[in-house]
């Protein structure tokens, strides 16, 4: 008479790594199908993993960066030749002055300082500390449309008669120039209110004159295409200021780039 023989079936009890581990495509030793040497523990997986997993974050960031300085590039090309083409237009402005006023030789200067403009290759600017400290000693430059074509005119004439001069001796000659031209602006100085600053979640608060006074741009009235490069290069880079790109993008706007 045969013994009757009762199967035991043993429960196998895993630890967590090895429970994490198996989630994530992981094999016991036994269970795994590939080659003896390539199996690996659960806490070794699970490292490879973190590994692997911060590799592919890094490799999608660089990505996503490149992308981003790409339009960058972009965006500080067409701000460069918006500037040209601005610089040009007040040069022409000079010598047309210079002709009526009956000076050959700043006409022949101012000439020759516009065929080197137009020649130049455009270059992206980079931010001027110097011009950006003038400009908030100078708030006039920002809010008063008459004085700040005055000093462009007189900054550009300056620099035409002597190229070698600093920034500081520019910006000095300037303010001197504008002050001797508007004295009655100078006489009870008040402080001109700050712009309100832009959340970075904002979706349209804040408004910037443009240059010259005639036009303000807020953040509403950009497209699509415009919004995301004020989402890329003010709120996740930081690489500007909300006014400084709504200024700068008013100036290529209006130089129909």
């Amino acid at each position: 008479m045969a013994d009757n023989v009762e199967e035991v079936v043993v429960a196998v009890e895993y630890t967590k790594a090895e429970e994490a581990a198996m989630t994530k495509g992981w094999k016991p030793k036994d269970k795994f199908e590939g080659a003896e040497h390539e199996w690996v523990s659960a806490d070794e997986f699970l490292r490879r993993g973190e590994l692997f997993a911060k590799i592919e974050e890094q490799k999608k960031e660089m990505q996503s960066l490149k992308r981003d300085l790409q339009l960058l590039a972009e965006h500080n090309k067409k701000v460069a030749e918006a500037e040209r083409s601005a610089l040009i237009e007040q040069l022409e402005a000079a010598k047309a002055k210079a002709i009526t006023e009956n000076e050959g030789d700043r006409v022949i200067q101012i000439e020759k300082q516009i065929a080197k403009v137009e020649k130049q290759e455009v270059v992206p600017t980079v931010a001027n500390p110097n011009f950006e400290n003038w400009v908030t000693e100078n708030k006039w430059y920002q809010t008063d449309s008459e004085m700040h074509s005055y000093a462009d005119e007189i900054g550009i004439g300056y620099k035409t008669m002597h190229p070698n001069a600093t920034d500081a001796e520019v910006y000095a000659h300037v303010t001197s120039r504008v002050k001797r031209a508007f004295p009655d602006k100078f006489e009870a100085p008040k402080n001109t209110p700050k712009a309100a600053a832009v959340d970075s979640g904002s979706s349209g608060s804040s408004d910037v004159t443009t240059s010259g006074n005639t036009k303000k741009l807020k953040v509403s009235d950009l497209n699509e295409t415009e919004r995301e490069m004020y989402n890329t290069f003010v709120v996740k880079r930081k690489v500007m200021s909300a006014e400084k790109y709504l200024e700068q993008l008013a100036a290529v706007k209006r130089r129909g780039n």
